[in-house]
């Protein structure tokens, strides 16, 4: 009989450790997405504009720091949305609800996006700035630690979809700008986007 208890414990722990990696859960965010939304996230196809060009740079930069809430700080202009809420950014409003991404100019929509349903968990990371002449906006969102990704969309401000795309968490440590190209950084490599 007590043989039976422990085989019946190790199986219903052998059990849950399985199928929370199947239905995803946890307590205080400590858990997982479940296995397909780690997926769907990281085969997420995006977009890339013929206008935009990316090019990848092996690199040795020890000492650029990952901090997502401060990604932003060089920008011109930036500020944070926070998850299930509508926020304003100069004459845009922005609502972020349920992975769902609605872009507003002065009360006339912009641009609508959902993004792949990793991205729940985290704040909406808005910057505006210019490359080449191009008036433009950045968002990016984290997902949870255990699936590890960045959601990236680069939007000009007339509402047209230049880039989407989901990014490791180990590749984008750092945003830096420049008149001439927008920089993803991490200790390994550099993400040059140019948008002609």
């Amino acid at each position: 009989m007590k043989k039976l208890v422990i085989l019946v414990a190790i199986a219903a722990i052998g059990l849950g450790c399985i199928s929370c990696d199947y239905i995803g859960g946890g307590v205080a965010g400590a858990g997982s997405d479940p296995i397909w939304v780690r997926n769907a996230a990281k085969n997420y196809h995006g977009y890339q504009d013929a206008s935009v060009t990316l090019t990848r740079e092996a690199t040795n930069v020890p000492d650029v720091q990952q901090t997502f809430e401060k990604m932003l700080d060089g920008f011109p202009e930036h500020t944070l949305v926070e998850q299930n809420t509508n926020g304003s950014f100069g004459e845009f409003q922005i609502s972020f609800h349920k992975q769902h991404l609605n872009v507003q100019r002065t009360g006339h929509l912009l641009f609508e996006e959902r993004l792949p349903s990793a991205f729940y968990m985290h704040e909406l990371q808005v910057g505006r700035f210019q490359i080449h002449g191009h008036d433009l906006l950045l968002f990016l969102t984290v997902s949870r630690a255990t699936t590890g990704l960045y959601f990236v969309g680069l939007y000009s401000t007339t509402g047209q979809r230049l880039l989407t795309k989901t990014i490791p968490v180990g590749e984008l440590w750092d945003c830096k700008l420049s008149p001439e190209e927008l920089t993803f950084l991490c200790p390994c490599q550099r993400l040059h986007v140019i948008v002609q």
